[in-house]
């Protein structure tokens, strides 16, 4: 089952030391050792939350009966509970056993962030950014602060807020790659591709697969018009990641956007090497600069027989050579009657 975000960062560890199990605690935590919320911990750290559930209900029962003689205070297994209800998806009863936590020792401030993440599962973002400002204190450490208040407040429509607690995230957690990958989707997606490209330029190597960023940032280039630029952060992109096909189609398609079909069909004829699909708009894109030998060349590669033959045929339309076109009309027409596109440059 996947944790939490900030449940990773303040689970209790276990250690041995000479056969005797103790308790590290974190000291935001403050849960005192006892044989009860022992085995809860126990079950949390060995990924059986199943027993972890089966384990709080023995805890409550004897609560119910004995109250602190169990050898625990209440706010200690809500505590838990409500990180149990988490790892569940019951986000609201989780809020529910963190409100409880916080109501009887309001100075366990860390509960805050616990508050603002079973909040933001439940879409209330605006409530959840109240209570993880309030936790700053006990978040700031953390760079999972950072990325789930940020989200929070992108999600309340706080985009300037969102940026801001990003930078203080990246001023403290310097070369941290969550930070940095959620600021460069945040500037890249409100507006500001070039702030995004800047981040990703001045952190790569610190971002792992950064391609998809890469990608990224280029699509909001280009839904803006701005190709030249898109052309820019791609061609980085394809030193940075030169093996990678995605960039280089990316590419091939922006040169061709911007005009630029010979460069634009060499890329492809490249791609088309281990990705024959490519083949077609390679060739195409060499019929469109008017390389009509190398468009030709290239198109023996097009898996498709269909498509091949098509593109042959534009290629001798526009090499004007009507005697080949007409021939590979009548094989096209008698191979695909009902094709109504040979049909008009039949005609």
């Amino acid at each position: 089952m996947k944790r939490s975000a900030l449940f990773l960062s303040f689970i209790i560890m276990f250690f041995s030391i000479n056969g005797k199990v103790i308790v590290q605690k974190d000291e935001e935590l403050s849960i005192q050792y006892h044989p009860y919320l022992e085995m809860v911990i126990q079950s949390i750290e060995s990924g059986d939350y199943h027993q972890a559930v089966k384990d709080l209900q023995k805890a409550r029962d004897c609560y119910n009966k004995k109250k602190e003689a169990c050898g625990f205070l209440y706010p200690d297994y809500m505590q838990l509970a409500g990180l149990v209800y988490m790892e569940f998806n019951q986000y609201e009863r989780a809020e529910n056993a963190f409100n409880e936590v916080l109501k009887q020792n309001p100075e366990r401030k860390n509960i805050l962030l616990f508050l603002g993440e079973s909040l933001f599962r439940q879409s209330r973002y605006k409530e959840a950014v109240k209570y993880l400002k309030e936790g700053f204190e006990e978040g700031k450490d953390k760079p999972s602060y950072f990325a789930l208040r940020s989200e929070s407040e992108k999600r309340s429509g706080l985009t300037n807020d969102a940026a801001d607690t990003l930078r203080t995230g990246i001023k403290l957690h310097k070369n941290n790659p969550l930070i940095l990958r959620q600021a460069v989707v945040l500037f890249a997606e409100n507006g500001f591709p070039e702030s995004a490209a800047e981040i990703l330029r001045n952190n790569r190597k610190h971002i792992t697969e950064s391609d998809s960023l890469y990608l990224y940032i280029a699509e909001k280039f280009i839904k803006e018009g701005s190709f030249q630029k898109a052309v820019l952060i791609l061609e980085e992109a394809k030193i940075v990641h030169p093996s990678k096909e995605s960039v280089a189609e990316m590419l091939a398609f922006v040169y061709a956007e911007a005009g630029m079909s010979e460069i634009s069909g060499q890329i492809f004829k490249k791609v088309a090497k281990s990705n024959p699909e490519m083949a077609f708009n390679s060739s195409e894109q060499f019929r469109i600069a008017g390389n009509f030998k190398e468009s030709l060349r290239v198109n023996r590669f097009i898996p498709e027989e269909k498509l091949r033959l098509k593109q042959k045929f534009m290629t001798y339309l526009s090499m004007k050579d009507f005697l080949r076109a007409y021939s590979l009309s009548f094989k096209l027409i008698e191979m695909y009657p009902d094709d109504d596109e040979i049909l008009y440059h039949f005609a």
